[in-house]
């Protein structure tokens, strides 16, 4: 299954937008593992990151070290594909809420 996600918030303190793609494999098994894909859409850099296949929260950490280092900030989350997993979506809103400045 494939899920992705346009999310909106900035980079380097810019406005900016993003599309988050999430592989998941081995739903049929008693351990699935996702993939994550972020690929920035608006400022010149074009940075990328791409996870290994691991479980869906240890590929938000590692995400989490990414969008630290690059200074990234997400602010809301959109769904693109015609296929949402319900327990993926809550935990990236909570991974955006939890990405979010204080001040906001």
């Amino acid at each position: 299954m494939i899920l992705s996600y346009f999310l909106t918030g900035s980079l380097l303190d810019s406005d900016n937008d993003f599309e988050l793609t999430i592989r998941k494999s081995g739903e049929d098994t008693d351990n699935p593992k996702c993939t994550l894909r972020l690929e920035d859409l608006t400022s010149p850099e074009k940075l990328c990151w791409e996870s290994l296949p691991a479980d869906f929260m240890d590929c938000l950490f590692g995400l989490s070290g990414f969008i630290d280092e690059k200074r990234i900030r997400f602010y809301g989350k959109n769904p693109t594909s015609s296929t949402v997993d319900p327990i993926i979506d809550r935990q990236l809103q909570d991974f955006i809420y939890g990405s979010m400045p204080e001040h906001l």
